[in-house]
């Protein structure tokens, strides 16, 4: 859908299917979506890098694209995207990181636990 409605090409790499609960899977979309959303709003580019592995236990989702990148450590007020994956990395007990510099590129990078119903719930 991005591709069609604004010219996104997207290299998806990963397992057809992982072990992941209903809430993993949710989240983990979740967060996915607005990364390619924000770099279709800001980033200046037409291709985007995913990348999803699962290793002991844990899964990988990792966001990258070559546009034109942004200070993560700035303050972006009334942009409610990044605050929203930071959460969503939270609900699973994950950590998301977002590496990004002037003209660098951006790669957002979420790691949780794959079985993981959430953190408020003793997982």
């Amino acid at each position: 859908m991005l591709h069609a409605r604004h010219g996104l090409d997207i290299d998806v790499q990963g397992p057809e299917r992982l072990p992941l609960s209903p809430r993993a899977q949710i989240e983990l979309f979740g967060i996915g979506r607005e990364a390619l959303a924000n770099v279709v709003k800001h980033a200046g580019t037409s291709k985007a890098w995913v990348h999803v592995e699962a290793r002991s236990g844990r899964v990988l989702v990792e966001v990258r694209d070559d546009g034109s990148g942004f200070d993560p450590a700035a303050r972006h007020p009334g942009h409610v995207g990044l605050e929203s994956m930071h959460s969503r990395a939270a609900e699973l007990g994950g950590m998301l990181t977002i590496s990004s510099a002037s003209g660098a590129g951006t790669v957002v990078r979420v790691e949780a636990r794959a079985d993981s119903e959430g953190a408020s719930d003793g997982a």
